[in-house]
């Protein structure tokens, strides 16, 4: 993986993290990527606001113009609904792949973005991770069966449509109830700066990076997580 930015090497401590937390979001594709954004900033910040809770805001496709003309491999469509009974809100939608996901095939890279009340969305190269062409550690398949693979069975286990292992065959895997409870196993870093981040997680050809055949979009908020009595 190559890291852009200019203080790209205080972010390879993190990669890991990120790439755990990227892939999910693509994969499951109701995780948002948002969750990435949060995980990077572990070694790119140095002002944590404290403990944290993440809040779910978003979790949708991208929107036009970022998949190439023709290329696209699947869509999502779908929604968050909140639970009286729960403070986790519930997915419901359908992937449709329209390619298999197999071995070699595809890779990832995320782009991050922070709100900010006066300018909006600002892009922070700060914590683009790009991944290049022909890298194994970009290559999804592999991510999966390594970084991702304790998040991708549980995914699985909630969904048991959903693979946990390439290959990812082409077709509809309808999700019902998803709960974004699951991203309390990722709440694990002591502290996270609040503020509310999306994150865009885009599959591309391992072959042409420039081929974009796939996105995610997530956001989320960072609140302090409150003391119980």
């Amino acid at each position: 993986m190559q890291v852009v930015g200019p203080q790209a090497h205080l972010l390879t401590a993190g990669l890991t993290s990120s790439m755990r937390n990227a892939t999910l979001a693509v994969l499951v594709c109701v995780v948002p990527a948002a969750v990435l954004a949060l995980a990077t900033q572990r070694a790119a910040i140095n002002s944590f606001a404290g403990p944290y809770h993440v809040i779910i805001t978003e979790a949708s496709q991208c929107p036009e113009g970022i998949v190439t003309p023709g290329a696209s491999m699947g869509n999502l469509t779908g929604s968050l609904r909140h639970v009286r009974s729960s403070r986790y809100q519930l997915y419901n939608g359908q992937i449709v792949l329209k390619r298999d996901i197999v071995v070699g095939k595809f890779g990832i890279k995320v782009a991050v973005a922070k709100w900010d009340p006066v300018a909006g969305w600002r892009e922070n190269n700060f914590f683009n991770l790009e991944g290049v062409p022909g890298d194994p550690r970009a290559e999804v398949c592999n991510v999966v069966s390594t970084l991702v693979k304790d998040a991708i069975d549980a995914v699985s286990r909630s969904q048991p449509q959903i693979p946990n292992r390439c290959p990812f065959r082409k077709g509809t895997y309808i999700i019902r109830n998803l709960s974004t409870a699951l991203l309390e196993r990722y709440e694990d870093f002591p502290v996270l700066q609040y503020g509310r981040f999306r994150a865009d997680v885009i599959f591309y050809l391992m072959k042409s990076r420039q081929i974009i055949v796939g996105c995610a979009r997530g956001a989320g908020d960072i609140v302090p997580k409150l003391k119980t009595s």
